[in-house]
């Protein structure tokens, strides 16, 4: 229950100040810290605080038609258990000089900016977290300013735009030191983004465009082994510095500025020796020399029976199984026909309009379509990508056509019959590891506690076989699944063919 700012606000003002202990007969000032539900309790709090004190945030501060600033060096964080948005920006509404570290959870936003929105504004900010928590510090889904501002030590995304209305720039800002989960970048764009006068360096994965981004005067380099993917549209200016920019698949230096690039493509902004040491031939195996043949023994022909010289040592085989049960080996690539998922990605849902990720949400077909999608290696989707519709109830200008007929194209997802897809149904499990099992061949397996003989039954025994999920007499093959569930099974099975 939010409280409210009336006669308490002097007491609360006392809680905020700093704290003074003795110790050794040395006076030491320790910093305060006090939580804040409301907008107003927050500016009451950063008006009383000193330099080095901390403001918890333990409700969604909403702010519009007005902004929020600091001059003070006063840490904002997360209240213990709370995860919701610490901020959501409505139209002129911003956040100015704050200094933000969130840090105690994993799948939360930090700032959200509302759909609808216009001038939100976030400048001279500076966010960080921890490696270890998967946090989203601004979601864009609406029209946005960030500058100034710095970003660092996270392990989610600086930025989302996840709407394609959006319209988002960035200037003057730093985003560095991020390790995210593989095949993961620090922005995803599916808007559209300006970046100026910017950074992005030193992270395990830069940017991933799927709208329109343009680029200028910006350094984007060492993030990985992708500095851009681009499944949109890019417009980049001349690389400043010495880096020039290279097809990461190929090797081929790309010309700049690019103009309204279409191509699908990993992009990599390196120094001319990065690239020759990057793309140099593999070398040349060595030959292994021929080996010395043994000499042949002369035989011995006394009929002596007494030889005590031990015989020849060959490998024995068991004459029966191991006691423990092996562990799965998948196949080495997941691949359907020709499609193949690249290893390097892992799924991260971006959130819907709201910027929450709605992990209890169920998983609709054509946010399966979309991911699958996004799974794809290039060299996959530059053969199959379709434009055309697939469907007659997935038309050419609805948000997934691209994402469902390129799949469907694929041979990955055949439709429900009379040429429909149907990409508001909700998805099963039966469903989902069926679509999953087409990327490798069928395995036996004889269920011990999984109650199911259905249509799916050979899905079900190649997932519990190649380790996918457990023969649990709890698993439901008709239950609906969720979008958490849906993201934590791919990222799984990801992660067991990383390993092979």
């Amino acid at each position: 229950m939010k409280r409210v700012l009336s006669v308490f606000l002097s007491v609360a003002m006392l809680l905020c100040l700093p704290v003074t202990t003795f110790a050794s007969e040395v006076e030491e000032s320790q910093p305060s810290a006090c939580t804040v539900h409301t907008l107003d309790e927050l500016k009451a709090a950063l008006a009383a605080a000193a330099d080095g004190d901390s403001i918890a945030i333990a409700d969604c501060i909403e702010i519009s038609d007005e902004t929020v600033s600091s001059d003070k060096v006063v840490k904002i964080v997360r209240s213990n258990g709370f995860t919701g948005n610490m901020f959501a920006l409505g139209s002129n509404g911003g956040l100015s000089g704050l200094t933000i570290e969130d840090m105690t959870a994993d799948f939360v936003n930090t700032v959200t900016v509302a759909v609808d929105t216009e001038n939100a504004v976030i400048e001279r900010c500076s966010f960080s977290g921890s490696s270890a928590n998967l946090v989203m510090f601004i979601v864009a889904c609406s029209n946005a300013t960030i500058v100034d501002s710095s970003f660092q030590t996270n392990g989610g995304l600086a930025l989302s735009v996840p709407v394609p209305a959006a319209a988002v720039t960035v200037r003057n800002c730093t985003i560095t030191d991020f390790t995210l989960p593989d095949g993961e970048s620090v922005i995803a764009n599916n808007g559209n983004l300006t970046l100026e006068q910017s950074k992005v360096y030193g992270n395990t994965g830069g940017i991933v465009n799927s709208g329109t981004l343009t680029v200028r005067a910006s350094e984007i380099h060492g993030n990985g082994n992708s500095d851009i993917t681009s499944r949109g549209q890019l417009n980049l200016a001349e690389s400043s510095g010495d880096r020039l920019l290279y097809n990461a698949a190929t090797g081929e230096q790309l010309s700049l500025p690019l103009s309204e690039y279409t191509d699908t493509a990993t992009l990599l902004f390196l120094t001319e020796q990065e690239a020759a040491d990057r793309f140099k031939p593999a070398p040349e195996p060595t030959p292994e020399p021929e080996p010395t043949p043994a000499p042949t023994p002369t035989p011995d022909d006394s009929d002596n029976d007494d030889d005590d010289t031990p015989p020849v040592s060959r490998p024995s085989r068991p004459s029966r199984p191991a006691a423990s049960k092996p562990k799965p080996t998948p196949a080495p690539a997941l691949v359907c026909g020709n499609a193949v998922i690249d290893l390097s990605r892992s799924v991260v849902l971006q959130g819907y309009g709201d910027g929450l990720l709605h992990l209890e949400d169920s998983l609709t077909r054509a946010q399966m379509a979309t991911i699958l999608y996004r799974l794809l290696d290039e060299k996959s989707i530059a053969e199959y990508e379709a434009a055309e519709a697939a469907f007659t109830d997935v038309p050419a200008d609805m948000w997934c056509s691209r994402y469902v007929s390129t799949i469907a194209k694929a041979g990955i997802v055949a439709g429900v019959g009379n040429g429909c897809f149907y990409p508001n149904d909700k998805l099963t499990w039966a469903q989902i590891l069926t679509v999953l099992s087409r990327f490798t061949e069928p395995k036996a397996c004889a269920l011990q506690h999984i109650q199911y003989d259905g249509w799916a039954v050979e899905a079900v025994q190649t997932a519990v076989a190649l380790g996918w999920i457990e023969d649990s007499a709890d698993f439901a093959p008709n239950a609906i699944v969720s979008r958490g569930d849906f993201m934590q099974l791919v990222n799984g099975v990801l992660t067991l063919y990383r390993a092979v």
